[in-house]
């Protein structure tokens, strides 16, 4: 996958993809397959910008809604 790769070095974040090739069964399958390869190995981070417990799902959703957060929000149980 040194496509996806490339493209994450250079702009260190990567938000969308759009590729021919995912859209095909194969291709998706194979994709998904590298990417969870450099998941396991630990070459993708993801950057968590808070966790909220289950119960409190409506405050997280309030947080997106209002932009209230740079990246990604967990629901935790």
């Amino acid at each position: 996958m040194p496509q996806l790769i490339g493209i994450s070095v250079r702009t260190k974040s990567l938000t969308g993809l759009a590729s021919p090739s995912l859209l095909t069964p194969e291709g998706l399958k194979k994709r998904l397959a590298e990417l969870f390869d450099l998941a396991v190995r630990g070459e993708l981070k993801a950057t968590i910008s808070a966790t909220y417990p289950l119960e409190r799902a409506d405050d997280a959703d309030r947080a997106l809604e209002e932009r209230g957060t740079t990246v990604k929000v967990v629901l935790v149980p």
